[in-house]
């Protein structure tokens, strides 16, 4: 996207409403999944393996299951898994607002419904079960209780993983666009950060990592000047978030580079098709994940990766760096409630040039993207 006359805010709401439709005006009244406060154990879209995180996680009140799920609005059963993996236990609902809700790792369902599933598991003789009812013949109503939070599946502790999808082409949302409350005051925490050094073609010459430590309210590295030795610089973050009063390391929402005063590159994590999850690997620093298990955000957009989650982008990232010359380089980490905390260094070039060396693994996105989500979701 090419927004010339940017102003914080202005470009994303223009990208938002023409690539994905939707409008604040437009967003259905949802009720919450839950009767107590919203806390997260897992944030949309935050990194994981292979994939982006698809939904939120919300803790259980005391930290054992058994707390009741409620449908959010009126529509029918779509679907019903039982797996010892995955999503566990869940129920898929199909709302009459054109919407698709998914309930997730639940400890049992609601009595009535329980019955009916017990039914379909004696015609399909078997426990394990991805089942369909007949479309609008098992409906629900807004707020009805539906079961109960638990800890089945692919689960380390008792939540419930909350999706919103667009149920026409599968688009998913971040449910906190919908007014769910929280409370967090806790700004993101900048880790470390990436150097990329790029030839005049922005083949990768050499990268280096440098640790970033508080320093005047913000971050920086130990020296707050960095040699490039190439023609051009890329970098990536490794960032992570905190909620007000929960332990658990969560994902970021937003992040921008600016350069010279100038924004680079804007990230935010509100939608995504389901289908373009697998551009993980190329949003990320692939090399990094694959052998030091760590997860770097690119603050670049790498060729072949199509997902839109970038209202803005200038030279997709990417920036040149002259000798004798310094760029004013500044990263900003946000939370969903605008909390942020921010990194600022000078970059400039060596004046010597890397040769360059192959990576050691090699990886294509539009080839990972292609890989095929199985029946089982991924979280």
């Amino acid at each position: 996207m090419n927004c010339n006359l940017y102003k914080q805010g202005f470009c994303f709401g223009i990208f938002f409403l023409f690539i994905f439709g939707l409008s604040a005006q437009e967003l259905p009244d949802f009720r919450s999944p839950i009767d107590h406060a919203i806390r997260l154990s897992g944030s949309f879209g935050e990194l994981r393996s292979n994939h982006f995180h698809a939904g939120i996680d919300l803790k259980s009140t005391k930290g054992i299951s058994g707390d009741p799920l409620y449908s959010i609005s009126e529509g029918y059963i779509y679907r019903v898994m039982l797996h010892p993996t995955g999503y566990g236990n869940a129920l898929i609902i199909r709302h009459d607002n054109g919407y698709t809700s998914v309930y997730a790792h639940m400890d049992r369902f609601e009595i009535n419904l329980g019955i009916k599933i017990l039914a379909a598991q004696y015609e399909t003789r078997s426990y394990v079960m991805d089942y369909y009812p007949e479309p609008n013949s098992w409906r629900v109503s807004k707020g009805q209780l539906i079961g109960y939070m638990g800890n089945t599946g692919y689960s380390f502790g008792p939540h419930l993983h909350f999706e919103i999808r667009r149920t026409e082409d599968d688009m998913l949302f971040n449910p906190l666009m919908f007014g769910y409350e929280i409370v967090d005051n806790v700004p993101p925490i900048m880790d470390v950060f990436r150097w990329y050094a790029l030839d005049s073609t922005r083949q990768e010459l050499k990268a280096g990592n440098l640790k970033l430590i508080k320093k005047n309210g913000g971050y920086a590295p130990v020296k707050d000047t960095l040699l490039i030795p190439g023609d051009y610089a890329a970098l990536s973050l490794s960032t992570i978030d905190f909620m007000t009063g929960v332990a658990n390391r969560n994902g970021v929402y937003k992040l921008e580079l600016y350069v010279d005063d100038t924004l680079h590159y804007h990230y935010q994590m509100d939608s995504f098709l389901r289908k373009d999850t697998r551009y993980l690997n190329a949003h990320t620093d692939y090399n990094e994940y694959f052998y030091n298990k760590k997860y770097f955000h690119r603050l670049h957009k790498l060729p072949g990766n199509n997902i839109n989650l970038y209202p803005y982008l200038r030279n997709d990232g990417v920036f040149p760096v002259d000798s004798g010359t310094y760029r004013t380089v500044k990263m900003v980490s946000y939370d969903y409630l605008n909390n942020s905390s921010t990194a600022t260094m000078l970059i400039g070039r060596d004046t010597a040039t890397a040769l360059f060396k192959p990576p050691k693994h090699t990886h294509v996105p539009d080839r990972i993207h292609h890989i095929i989500i199985s029946s089982q979701d991924v979280n």
